[in-house]
């Protein structure tokens, strides 16, 4: 059984992490300061060269397309707060006493996958490795998620180890033109779930 649980705040879901007691992870918010956040993450080297799925160089545009795209996500917390069931994962930024610090995404193409970008700073203190442990534990629970894999850059590598995650396959992949285009080196993990005793 999962240790997470969910926790109501201004009328809001969260997760919190037992591990971190000042790490929450929330449903994106309409508000600046979460939106200057995700630019600013997103536009630092350290993040946006390996960003995929989102442009480099981050606009508030972008930002903005970002948290208006989330439809699913809202249509999930409604779900939550009427005490049923969700088919998609709405917990997906990372607070540090509240402060947007970055994003984790759980959603299911073929598979189940899972993929995050944190504030640099936040690097180095276990944030990363906690926060995918309590998403995974309620995905387990409340999604029946029995599998997950991650697409990991070089730098990612030993947070997924940590996590149990088993490399399953290196290969080139093609970079999106708006993110430097060429090819890059990427590992792909996967990690089998328990269900819940």
């Amino acid at each position: 059984m999962t240790t997470t649980q969910i926790h109501w705040a201004n009328d809001e879901p969260y997760l919190t992490v037992p591990s971190h007691p000042h790490i929450t992870i929330t449903p994106y918010k309409d508000n600046p300061a979460d939106l200057a956040a995700l630019v600013r993450i997103a536009n630092d080297p350290r993040v946006g060269k390996w960003s995929f799925g989102r442009p480099y160089p981050f606009s508030l545009a972008d930002a903005r397309k970002r948290v208006d795209d989330n439809v699913t996500q809202a249509e999930a917390v409604a779900e939550l707060r009427a005490g049923r069931k969700v088919g998609v994962n709405p917990f997906t930024v990372v607070r540090w006493d509240g402060a947007y610090v970055g994003d984790l995404v759980l959603f299911k193409k073929e598979e189940w996958e899972v993929a995050y970008a944190l504030d640099p700073e936040v690097h180095g203190r276990g944030v990363g490795t906690a926060v995918i442990r309590t998403v995974l534990e309620w995905a387990v629970a409340e999604l029946g998620v029995r599998s997950v894999e991650a697409t990991a850059n070089p730098a990612s590598t030993r947070m997924l180890e940590k996590l149990d995650f088993e490399r399953v396959e290196v290969k080139m992949l093609a970079w999106p033109e708006h993110n430097g285009g060429g090819e890059r080196e990427v590992a792909v993990y996967r990690k089998q779930l328990a269900a819940p005793q």
